[in-house]
Parts: structure tokens; sequence; C-alpha cells
């Protein structure tokens, strides 16, 4: 028997999501990447994405965020692919 996993991207690019936003979404494990770029500050919520524990890339281009919330990316342990600009 094959067994499929899919992998879920979450987009919220340009949608004006806010810290409160990203605080109230689900992030189970199958959630891959997330795109938030172009959208308000969401420092708070950055760290939000712990609990997909399987993240990989993070969009947050255009996204006002603090060194700390860089350095929690950082650690993230499966990210290898961050945007942040």
């Amino acid at each position: 028997m094959d067994i499929c996993q899919i992998h879920l991207h979450l987009a919220s690019s340009r949608t004006g999501i806010t810290d409160e936003d990203l605080m109230s979404r689900q992030f189970p494990d199958t959630v891959r990447s997330i795109s938030v770029h172009h959208t308000s500050r969401i420092d708070r919520g950055v760290t939000e994405p712990k609990r997909a524990k399987n993240l990989e890339c993070a969009n947050l281009a255009s996204t006002t965020i603090t060194q700390s919330a860089v350095e929690y990316l950082k650690a993230m342990p499966n990210l290898c692919q961050a945007e942040i600009t």
C-alpha cells in the first residue's frame, strides 16, 4: 500500500493578517510552508508556527518583525528557507 502525505501551505499574503489572526490559526504537522509577506507587523504571531513542527519554508518579506522573532525562526529545527526583508 502506498502512503500519501499531504503537505499544506498557509497563504495569507497581502491580506492584512495580524498577530491575533496567526495565533488563532491551526498549524498541524502537515503545514510545510507559510507565506505572510506584505502584511502588517506579526512579531508575536511569528512564533505561532512552532505548532507546525515540520515547517520548512517561511516567506515574511516586507513584513515587520523584530530581531528576537528572527532568532526564534533560526532556532526552528526543520526550517531551511526563510525570506525576511
